[in-house]
């Protein structure tokens, strides 16, 4: 979600639902029910939020990975503006701790949802704190991506400066009976940056930037008792990413460009190196343009249960 209008380089990430194993983490502010639109109407399982924070949409370990509808109307109607940026500094508003159970903080009467977002953010060009750059842990100058797990949600959390949206693995919430009630970094020990992450149930997938050699590397780590993992019979849990040897490049004769989790499963995308398999169509495109479109073939690679 971007803050503070086009153009100003600020991002915030919104999450809602139950925060019981800590998705949303512990430095999630409430979202004052005021500036929440009123629901005449249950609207069923699911609902709709920021596209790059919707940590805790699955709820609850016992859920079996499921769509979230075994939790009360209070864990539906929970919003938090969620940390996103671990090099920030955080401004001195109250936390939310699910043991409270009621709203810790009350939006001024006149305050309209964006002016409550931007009380809660450090307006560009001042700084906190040194180093804080004039972004709270609420807020990023570049771009994060998320993906929501059961109990957890795993972020990219692009270097500065950047611009490419690719950077650091990290995590916040349960996963695997550990708990990391702040976003907590996943070592990759490896030179490259993350271009994606994928939360299946209790495990993490990543995909690296590619290398020199050509294409990018996938690890994962988690639980991994029906094969998720991809690692074999023989590793059946990891607490930090690991590479996964059977999709390397030289492996899948091609490049990993996708990869995905589910709840006991995972799977990955790969297109060949060589552009044999590249096809060059002439056509138009969904916008009504002509033109020549390049079809490469793929293969799809699916482990687990």
């Amino acid at each position: 979600m971007s803050s503070g209008g086009s153009g100003s380089g600020r991002y915030c990430a919104i999450g809602f639902g139950s925060n019981f194993f800590f998705p949303l983490g512990s430095e999630a502010i409430r979202v004052p029910a005021g500036l929440l639109p009123s629901r005449s109407a249950k609207t069923g399982c699911g609902a709709a939020g920021a596209p790059h924070g919707d940590g805790g949409r699955n709820r609850g370990e016992g859920a079996g990975g499921g769509d979230g509808c075994q939790h009360d109307d209070a864990d539906h109607g929970r919003v938090c503006l969620l940390a996103i940026n671990p090099r920030g500094s955080a401004l001195q508003v109250p936390s939310f701790d699910e043991d409270d159970g009621a709203d810790q903080e009350q939006a001024p009467p006149s305050s309209s949802p964006s002016e409550w977002l931007e009380s809660r953010l450090v307006p560009p060009g001042s700084s906190p704190s040194p180093g804080g750059g004039g972004h709270t842990r609420y807020s990023s100058s570049e771009l994060p991506s998320a993906s929501c797990g059961v109990t957890h949600t795993s972020y990219v959390i692009p270097k500065p400066g950047s611009g490419t949206g690719r950077g650091e693995a990290h995590l916040v919430g349960t996963m695997f009976g550990r708990t990391h009630r702040r976003l907590a970094l996943q070592p990759t020990r490896l030179p490259l940056r993350i271009a994606r992450v994928a939360s299946g149930r209790r495990h993490v997938l990543a995909l690296t930037e590619g290398a020199s050699s050509g294409g990018g590397v996938v690890m994962s780590w988690g639980a991994g008792h029906f094969g998720q993992l991809g690692h074999g019979p023989e590793l059946t849990s990891c607490t930090e990413p690991r590479i996964i040897e059977r999709l390397l490049p030289h492996n899948v004769g091609g490049e990993v460009t996708e990869i995905a989790a589910g709840g006991l499963h995972s799977a990955a995308i790969v297109a060949p190196s060589s552009s044999s398999g590249a096809r060059t169509l002439s056509g138009r495109r969904g916008d009504g343009s002509g033109g020549e479109i390049t079809v490469r073939e793929t293969r799809t690679f699916a482990w687990g249960s």
